[in-house]
């Protein structure tokens, strides 16, 4: 069994429970405790799942630049100000795991889990993250699950393609408005192709849907190269 991990959501989550803690703490007492929660973590997670193959996934520098060129609102609604202890937790994390560390610059964390589930062979792979956009890849078939490190509860897979679903409805944590007065609802009549988007309505769609799903970044497979690549090293 493998486990590919959100690097970049396990340390938010472990920032967060840091700060619940001691909100007053001190950028040095803030790492160290978030280092501390984020190496617990991993540990917690090759013992309950017996594995040793963990690979942890980050978030590139300028990884979302194709998807911004596109969609320039895209994650706009990410503020930085106030967050210097944030980014030094993410840069210490980072360090922890050497090899089974998967980071490039030019390539969001999710572009990177996507990538080691198509280069990953003959192995269960189980996808660790609380972000809902990873349900696209068990949906694909290149990961058997999708856990969630926070709930300690595996995700319900929907029918409904999630790239159709958040295309049409948004993503506010991404800020993806979606197709405007359209929710789940109308989702699941319209892959049942009982309602229509109108051409304005459709060429939303089809961006939202372009930078949402994984398999469209252009880039996937000089990706996947540099993947294979390190998996050779480990």
């Amino acid at each position: 069994m493998t486990l590919i991990v959100d690097g970049n959501n396990l340390v938010n989550a472990s920032y967060f429970i840091s700060k619940s803690r001691n909100e007053f703490a001190t950028t040095e007492e803030t790492t160290e405790n978030v280092v501390h929660i984020f190496k617990t973590q991993i540990a917690k997670l090759k013992r309950d799942f017996f594995t040793d193959k963990v690979y942890v996934a980050w978030d590139g520098r300028n990884g979302s630049k194709w998807r911004k060129e596109i969609l320039p609102e895209y994650k706009a609604n990410r503020n930085k100000d106030g967050k210097e202890d944030l980014f030094e937790c993410l840069s210490q994390c980072r360090e922890l795991e050497e090899n089974n560390n998967f980071l490039f610059d030019t390539f969001e964390g999710d572009d990177v889990v996507y990538a080691l589930c198509r280069a990953i062979d003959n192995d269960e792979k189980i996808i660790i993250s609380a972000d809902k956009d990873f349900l696209q890849v068990v949906q694909e078939g290149l990961a058997s699950k999708l856990f969630n490190q926070i709930s300690k509860q595996y995700r319900e897979i929907p029918e409904i393609s999630s790239i159709i679903e958040k295309s049409i409805c948004g993503d506010s944590s991404d800020n993806l408005k979606g197709v405007k007065n359209k929710g789940p609802a109308f989702v699941k009549k319209f892959v049942k192709r009982q309602v229509f988007l109108n051409e304005q309505e459709k060429e939303v769609f089809e961006k939202h849907k372009l930078v949402i799903g994984l398999r469209n970044n252009p880039y996937k497979n000089e990706l996947l190269e540099l993947v294979k690549k390190q998996l050779t090293n480990i």
